[in-house]
């Protein structure tokens, strides 16, 4: 009868003592990422003179450069192949390249940009798809019922971001100043930038309009199954820039549009048949405050009913400010984007100067204005 020990022997399974003896074998080393697999695309034409000191280049988005002397600033940055062209626009600087959103054919090139250290600056609220796009994907569900926001367009590598574009913030180049208004609708963390080029005001707008009563597509407007908040969220963000009465509009795929009042007018239009059409309700930018008092107001017809007190001073205190409407304003990072809306509606409709909330996260009064170096 064999003993145990006989039995492992033969069978080949004990360990003799030099073996049980030995340092255990080293951990493999960790396999660096495949790298990137960058596209071979190469824009055609040439860069178009709009005013003296701006210039569009049609690459898989629209390229704009704001010339100051031999420096410039790029709008977006599609392939990166306008920097091949910079040199005969008398361009031997790019100061920072500003993104109007995350999607891929605004910053494809960016690793260019990234080689020859141009600083980039992201919207805010995006921040994650460009410093972090390895982990965004890595973390993605390949299946997930009922989620069909399209985040397919993100980049697949890291961009090291230089700066930030804080909602209702400035940034400030030299003598230009772009004030960054959030217009969220293509994509939840959008921003548009709005400055003085030669002598008047300009919004680079990203893909929040294509041309009058179009938009990019519908597809991406679609955050939640069967939902219209992208739509809800670009009649607000149309009605916010039209507000400011810019003299042209930029935007990242068509063509710049003077005049622009009308066009985003006609847009706002379109988009409010459509999310009545689809939803049977009235879009959040129809939601209009109630007049209780001399010194109370009501906005019933939000998510939730908040209030405001006015005071003699003309200042005004928010009751009740949680959810202040029926937009989806959570970002792709799940954290709340504060937009100023029915706040400044009724500010407006009531004389209110300025206000007190009770929830300063939540603040209507735009940001303190920041200068990104």
């Amino acid at each position: 009868m064999k003993s145990r020990r006989s039995f492992l022997k033969s069978a080949g399974l004990a360990a003799t003592p030099a073996t049980a003896a030995a340092a255990p074998a080293p951990p493999p080393p960790i396999a660096e990422p495949r790298p990137y697999r960058r596209t071979r695309f190469s824009p055609k034409g040439a860069p178009r003179k709009i005013t003296d000191n701006l210039w569009m280049f049609e690459d898989t988005c629209n390229v704009f450069v704001v010339r100051d002397g031999s420096r410039c600033v790029l709008i977006d940055f599609g392939s990166g192949k306008i920097l091949d062209h910079l040199q005969g626009m008398g361009i031997s600087q790019v100061d920072h390249i500003l993104h109007t959103h995350h999607h891929r054919d605004q910053c494809q090139g960016d690793w260019k940009a990234a080689a020859r250290k141009i600083p980039i600056a992201v919207p805010a609220h995006e921040k994650h798809l460009f410093a972090d796009a390895r982990n965004f994907w890595r973390n993605r569900r390949v299946f997930h019922l009922y989620y069909v926001r399209n985040d397919f367009n993100t980049l697949t590598e890291d961009v090291p971001v230089a700066g930030i574009l804080h909602d209702y913030a400035t940034f400030r180049w030299g003598k230009t100043e772009f004030f960054v208004l959030p217009t969220p609708g293509h994509t939840l963390g959008s921003i548009s930038l709005v400055g003085t080029v030669d002598n008047q005001k300009v919004a680079f707008t990203g893909d929040l309009m294509f041309a009058p009563g179009k938009i990019v597509n519908l597809y991406d407007t679609q955050v939640n199954y069967g939902g219209a908040e992208g739509i809800d969220l670009g009649i607000f963000s149309l009605s916010r820039l039209e507000e400011l009465k810019p003299a042209l509009v930029c935007p990242s795929h068509g063509e710049p549009l003077s005049d622009p009042g009308p066009g985003i007018r006609h847009t706002i239009e379109r988009l409010t048949d459509y999310y009545k059409f689809q939803t049977g309700n009235n879009p959040s930018e129809e939601g209009r405050p109630q007049v209780v008092s001399r010194h109370l107001i009501c906005h019933y017809t939000t998510t939730s009913s908040f209030y405001a007190i006015l005071s003699q001073s003309g200042k005004a205190m928010f009751i009740d400010y949680g959810s202040a409407s029926g937009i989806t304003s959570a970002t792709s990072s799940g954290r709340p984007r504060p937009l100023t809306g029915c706040a400044s509606r009724s500010t407006r409709s009531t004389g209110c100067a300025a206000s007190s909330d009770s929830r300063p996260s939540m603040s209507p009064c735009p940001a303190t204005c920041t200068t990104i170096t």
